[in-house]
């Protein structure tokens, strides 16, 4: 039988009235994506707003649905359009949770369409996960709220999107907090930038877990890297609970983001572009060196 230990929440039904009139489960509401179409909330706005106006904030919907790490939007002219995934990545369970244990952690916050145990690579040494594929988007929102850093089984979960169609782009508020953080944790300003990406895609909610899971394993003494030869730093210890928490293909955009790369000079390609001959015929010796 699972040990849950709640957190202390004060939280809004979602299932009733926004401040726009709007119920979650109908067209003005929350889809649950049928025809394969991902979840999607939408929000009637004046006509003086346009699609580079920001999030109208009294459609608390749209502002929980940026919160809960999706920041995507598109504005049709007459309503501003969300698209959000349509399944979570629970992580860090003990071995001996169920199937069943999950389906009960999730009935309070509505009906669950699956649920998958997530195969992980035994040299990887992540903990278990379960992937939760949902019938309403509105259920995932709610529990990245609710159960991110709640104990179960004396473990602290960590819930997050497992990814994304349409990848968010950054805001100012992930900016924000995640220069927050970076100074909380006492990273180098160039830790930023990563921190950013874990906001952005694991999502607020489950960042804040993390953080303070952080600052209480550093208040305990610390963590020591895997060999055991040095302690981690606080930004270590948040990187590496980050890294075992998420999916692999969230872990991908936050850890393996590439810089594109720098175009060369049109002249000096030209440059370094060898001379064309004709079919047939041997190129020319390269020039002797100056002496």
């Amino acid at each position: 039988m699972m040990a849950l230990n709640k957190k202390a929440t004060n939280k809004t039904n979602p299932t009733k009235p926004n401040e726009s009139g709007h119920e979650s489960g109908d067209r003005n509401g929350i889809s649950n994506g049928n025809n394969g179409k991902p979840p999607y909330t939408t929000c009637s706005t004046p006509a003086s707003l346009g699609p580079d106006s920001p999030i109208p904030s009294f459609c608390p919907e749209l502002v929980s649905f940026c919160r809960a790490g999706y920041h995507g939007k598109e504005y049709t002219g007459s309503e501003w359009v969300v698209q959000m995934p349509e399944a979570l990545y629970v992580s860090n369970l003990s071995p001996e949770c169920t199937e069943g244990d999950i389906r009960e952690l999730f009935a309070p916050f509505g009906p669950v369409a699956a649920v998958e145990a997530v195969d992980q690579p035994p040299e990887s040494q992540w903990p278990d996960a379960m992937i939760v594929y949902l019938e309403d988007a509105q259920i995932g929102l709610q529990a990245q709220e609710e159960l991110n850093g709640t104990e179960l089984d004396g473990r602290r979960l960590a819930v997050s999107w497992l990814d994304y169609n349409d990848p968010p782009q950054p805001t100012d508020e992930t900016w924000q907090l995640a220069a927050q953080i970076a100074e909380q944790l006492e990273e180098e300003p160039d830790a930023q930038r990563r921190v950013e990406r874990v906001v952005r895609y694991a999502g607020i909610p489950f960042t804040e877990a993390i953080v303070q899971e952080t600052l209480e394993i550093e208040a305990a003494g610390g963590m020591l890297t895997q060999d055991g030869e040095r302690r981690r730093t606080p930004g270590g210890v948040f990187f590496y609970l980050t890294r075992g928490r998420v999916s692999k293909e969230v872990r991908k955009r936050i850890f393996y983001f590439r810089k594109p790369k720098k175009k060369k000079p049109a002249s000096a390609e030209k440059a370094e572009k060898p001379a064309s001959t004709a079919p047939g015929v041997a190129a020319p010796p390269p020039a002797p060196a100056c002496r």
